[in-house]
């Protein structure tokens, strides 16, 4: 019994002891944790500090630097002061980034490099996962999280004008507490007479690119202090900023008749009549009516030549049929191909060559029917310039503030006043309507426009404004088959636009009430075939009037331009893209020493 209490008094005495050893290794662990903690908060907290004195310091620098690289002063100094360079190090990378700006032709396609700066150069700061620098007149950061602007570079776009001092920095490796700035001369880029850059900027599109390290912080700067196209590539590490110059107050009036230059016009077959199966001779490929007096069909007169202004292409005009004539004034960049028998309604300007192929000759004017027209040889014919850039502006815009729609045969049959997208409007059952009565619309269709028996009616007061992309590889971008119609009231061409791209197809067997607008500049490859009848105007590349593919009555093929298209403007003001027209660049170059 006695034995048996001594032994649970030893259990008890170990117990006591292992429990204050515990204890005490629980304190020490404890310690040690909350002193390795502490260590920890406090080395980033150091780290923090360091970090905010260095966005502060190099802050000020900017502002000093400004000065120098402005002209305003020779040299500057500058001081980084205690604390920013006892851990870290503060160094001058010339080799740091690249910047170029080039302006390309919208008409011609061809694109000019006006600056380019292959060591753009940075002061930088290495933080322990933070890098800071100051770059082209900023002051940038860089971290896990992504990029960001701490202070804004030389960079000012105001209305239309760009302003671009693009500092370069040059100096020593590695920087002491106290540097000099030194002003090391500047280059003026544009305007520069002598290199054919000149304001104001007329057709051209403007890209800004800089290849950085902070190229997400650049991005973000472009995005948030300007209204222009910004594009990221991560794999190269570029941010690139577009802007354009305004495309111009495009009417009818100005590419009268509907006809652009940059492509072949080409007449063939019998023309047909929209309004009979025949009974009239020579019935017109071209002449015009106006709408807001009544429909096409209802001021027609055959014994009356109702012309269609100018015809205008940068390559051949051929007539290939007696079957019909011409009511407009033809202009060709080229060559006039023309039949004796085809009679033009109109004066011919002419680059290379006229010449009447069959049915009399061969003389330019035996082509011409009896009246007071001339016939002159000119200097050159200027192609429209494309308008592809305004196409993926107002997408892109539309995606972000637009919302997506189906139509036809499986959606809506009508479309009231808004903003809206789609993939595509495919029309083989359903009619579908666009209806402005309450606004205009605008439709941004990512790949094409199909009808096939039905029709798609414009109405009301308002506009609608429809942009094709063209990106889903049909054979057409807009078809009108069969006897299928695209309409609007009293055959109102204004209350319709379509628009495309350099490379945009057509085909229209029924018939079209609208304009078609999609220039090829100097290298688009877009055409419209005209086998029905076209009220309004065209705008393109190859176009083809005539033939037998046509439906319904007096199938054949016509254009009829409405005289109340002349003074409508064809791309809508807040879509020609955002402008500029001044462009002011200079390279400011700055050695920091010390």
């Amino acid at each position: 019994m006695g034995s048996t209490g001594d032994g649970h008094a030893g259990e008890r005495a170990q117990s006591e002891t292992v429990g204050f050893v515990l204890i005490i290794g629980l304190v020490i662990v404890g310690s040690l944790l909350v002193a390795g903690l502490g260590a920890i908060a406090i080395e980033n907290t150091e780290d923090s500090l360091s970090e905010d004195r260095a966005e502060k310091t190099l802050t000020q620098f900017d502002s000093k630097a400004a000065l120098v690289a402005l002209g305003e002063s020779a040299s500057h100094a500058a001081s980084f002061g205690q604390g920013v360079l006892d851990t870290n190090q503060l160094t001058v990378e010339s080799e740091a980034g690249w910047m170029n700006v080039t302006i390309t032709d919208r008409t011609t396609g061809n694109t000019a490099e006006v600056m380019r700066i292959d060591e753009l150069g940075a002061v930088v700061y290495e933080g322990a996962d933070v890098q800071l620098a100051y770059q082209g007149g900023g002051v940038w950061r860089r971290d896990p999280q992504g990029g960001q602007m701490i202070s804004p570079p030389e960079f000012h776009y105001r209305g239309e004008t760009l302003t671009l001092p693009a500092v370069n920095v040059s100096g020593d490796a590695v920087l002491n507490e106290d540097v000099t700035i030194i002003g090391d001369g500047t280059v003026r880029q544009f305007p520069d007479p002598s290199s054919g850059f000149d304001n104001p900027i007329q057709g051209g599109v403007v890209t800004v690119t800089v290849g950085s390290e902070f190229y997400r912080a650049w991005g973000e700067y472009f995005e948030e202090r300007t209204e222009g196209q910004v594009t990221l590539d991560d794999e190269n590490g570029t941010a690139s900023l577009t802007l354009a110059s305004p495309i111009g107050n495009i009417t009818a009036g100005s590419v009268v008749a509907g006809q652009a230059a940059g492509g072949t016009l080409r007449f063939q077959g019998n023309p047909g009549h929209p309004c009979h199966s025949g009974g009239a001779t020579k019935e017109p490929y071209a002449d015009s009516y106006d709408s807001s007096q009544g429909p096409y069909c209802a001021q027609y007169n055959e014994s009356k030549v109702n012309s269609a202004g100018d015809i205008r292409f940068g390559e051949d005009i051929v007539t290939e049929s007696a079957s019909g004539g011409v009511q407009a004034d033809l202009i060709t960049g080229r060559e006039a191909k023309l039949h004796g028998n085809a009679p033009v309604y109109g004066n011919i300007s002419y680059v290379d060559s006229c010449t009447v192929t069959r049915g009399g000759g061969p003389g330019c004017e035996d082509a011409q029917a009896s009246g007071p027209y001339s016939v002159q040889e000119i200097s050159e014919v200027q192609p429209s310039p494309q308008i592809d850039f305004a196409i993926e502006n107002t997408a892109d815009r539309v995606y972000r503030e637009g919302r997506g729609v189906a139509l036809g045969s499986s959606g809506n049959t009508t479309l009231e006043a808004g903003t809206y997208y789609t993939d595509e409007i495919d029309l083989d059952t359903r009619d579908v309507q666009f209806d402005t009565s309450d606004g205009d619309i605008t439709l941004v269709v990512n790949e094409s426009i199909s009808l096939d028996g039905p029709t798609l009616d414009v109405t009301g007061d308002n506009d609608a404004n429809v942009y094709v992309n063209g990106a889903g590889g049909s054979s057409e971008d807009l078809e009108v088959l069969g006897s299928s119609s695209v309409s609007a009231p009293s055959d109102n061409a204004s209350k319709l636009t379509v628009l495309g791209r350099g490379n945009f197809t057509a085909r229209v067997e029924g018939s079209y009430t609208g304009v078609i607008y999609a220039p090829v500049g100097e290298d688009g490859t877009g055409y419209v075939d005209v086998f029905g009848h076209l009220y309004g105007a065209i705008v393109t590349g190859d176009l083809t009037i005539g033939g037998t593919q046509g439906a319904g009555p007096g199938a054949g093929g016509t254009v009829h331009w409405d005289e109340a298209l002349s003074n409508k403007r064809i791309v809508p003001p807040d879509e020609t893209l955002i402008l500029l027209t001044f462009l002011h660049i200079t390279e400011n170059r700055i050695s920091v020493t010390g």
